[in-house]
């Protein structure tokens, strides 16, 4: 069955939200399944985030593959679809270094930007872990390796898709123009999938001891 069409009659009388006096954004949720939680610690609030800004970027393009209105704005939507799925991996890097580092003498980075920088030490992380990996699962650290360069060029600081122009004023030229939607956000779960298994695999050395 087709949906009602509004008249404007149903628009106007739509709930129109307007600041007031004595507004709080915060407000407490006494309802434990309604309740939004923050950890309180490093580790499980880096792997939260990590999660959430890949979802959320899921989220946004499947929306803009969803209906005529979703796809009308995606080229309102690409920008928060590039940040989130550029941040996802950047705390996923993080989360690695901050989790395995320690493993192979490599020390977190918790302050540069550069994937390519982050993936690098990443990279070394997971070498020194794992010497002598299989064929296959070096041939999966060469692909990904070629995906978060091509993220990297795409947005070398993570300022590309958060601001029109740099500190100058001068508008961000940006590398990545037309591109698809799905096939970025398959990409995205595959870069998503080696990740949690790289997760398992270096959590299995890591407690095997030498």
């Amino acid at each position: 069955m087709a949906e009602k069409i509004e008249s404007f009659l149903d628009i106007l009388q739509k709930p129109f939200e307007w600041p007031m006096e004595g507004d709080k954004l915060f407000l407490e949720e006494d309802s434990w399944w309604r309740k939004t939680e923050i950890a309180s610690d490093v580790l499980s609030r880096l792997v939260l985030m990590w999660d959430g800004y890949k979802r959320a970027g899921d989220a946004l393009v499947e929306y803009s593959d969803r209906d005529e209105a979703g796809r009308i704005d995606r080229n309102t939507l690409v920008y928060p679809i590039m940040f989130c799925y550029r941040h996802s991996v950047e705390l996923a890097l993080k989360w690695f270094l901050l989790m395995y580092g320690g493993y192979a003498g490599v020390e977190p980075n918790l302050k540069d930007h550069s994937l390519t920088t982050l993936w690098k030490s990443c990279r070394a992380t997971i070498n020194r872990i794992d010497p002598e990996p299989h064929p296959e699962d070096q041939a999966s650290r060469d692909a990904v390796d070629a995906l978060i360069q091509e993220l990297d060029k795409a947005d070398p600081q993570s300022f590309a898709f958060r601001y029109a122009t740099d500190t100058a004023g001068r508008l961000v030229l940006l590398k990545t123009k037309d591109f698809s939607f799905s096939h970025l956000a398959k990409k995205m779960d595959a870069l998503q999938n080696y990740f949690k298994g790289l997760d398992g695999h270096l959590d299995h050395l890591v407690s095997a001891g030498p």
